[in-house]
């Protein structure tokens, strides 16, 4: 301000460095840069920046490491789900992902209705989104739910657990002999359906590994078309 004495301007420029917001660098960096400004107070002005800067360096450092953190956590949190349902169930449950998105985007709706913006932060908003997450993803999670096994090989174990069946790849060949061992479990002829699913496991292990070129070879073969047994790196093109 051209009207207040130096002395005060002085002061008001060590008070901005002291305060080290970031929103008081551009007033201090034109002040710094105007012809009329005395040497002394231009140094000032330097000696506030650099404070400011220092200090927002280090918040912006620290919110990396927390902003990592929290998405880290994130990622831990569905990882432990899916290992820990894969590992009681042998299934890959598919849905774990989903439920996450369905209470992440419940707890944004929340966000909005309370106003929460950085401008205006309203942060009490948590308080009714975390149980608004939990709520919406059970919503959506308990009504025709279904599980899936990933492979024939955990067929049964599915099914017991009221599973409709498995998504498996090499159903694309071997269809038959697992639609059989879904039809003797539904007809209650479990000891006939654990024998089926023997076979059915013993013609995967047939295939050999890895099981994608292996597949993709024997579709070619059936369909006569031997671009079915192209492969994407790191995989190789199974031998005839």
């Amino acid at each position: 301000v051209p009207d207040l004495p130096e002395a005060e301007v002085l002061g008001a420029v060590r008070e901005l460095g002291d305060i080290r917001s970031e929103v008081g660098i551009e007033a201090l960096k034109d002040l710094a840069a105007r012809e009329d400004t005395s040497a002394e107070l231009a140094r000032e002005c330097l000696v506030s920046i650099a404070s400011i800067e220092s200090y927002q360096g280090k918040v912006r450092n620290l919110s990396h490491v927390f902003n990592g953190i929290s998405a880290g956590s994130v990622l831990i949190l569905m990882a432990l789900g899916l290992s820990i349902i894969f590992g009681l169930m042998g299934v890959i449950n598919m849905a774990h992902g989903e439920l996450m998105m369905v209470g992440a985007y419940s707890t944004y709706v929340v966000m909005h209705i309370f106003g929460h913006a950085e401008s205006t932060p309203a942060n009490h908003y948590y308080i009714f989104a975390i149980p608004a997450a939990f709520l919406t993803a059970a919503f959506f999670g308990i009504d025709g739910l279904a599980v899936w096994p990933g492979s024939e090989a955990w067929l049964l174990d599915g099914l017991g657990e009221g599973g409709p069946g498995c998504i498996s790849a090499t159903a694309n060949v071997n269809a038959p002999a697992i639609s059989e061992v879904v039809a003797l479990h539904l007809a209650g002829r479990h000891d006939e359906a654990a024998v089926a699913l023997g076979v059915a496991r013993e013609w995967r292990a047939g295939l050999g590994e890895p099981l994608v070129p292996a597949m993709k070879r024997l579709l070619a073969q059936r369909l006569d078309d031997p671009t079915w047994a192209n492969v994407r790196p790191p995989f190789e093109v199974a031998p005839a």
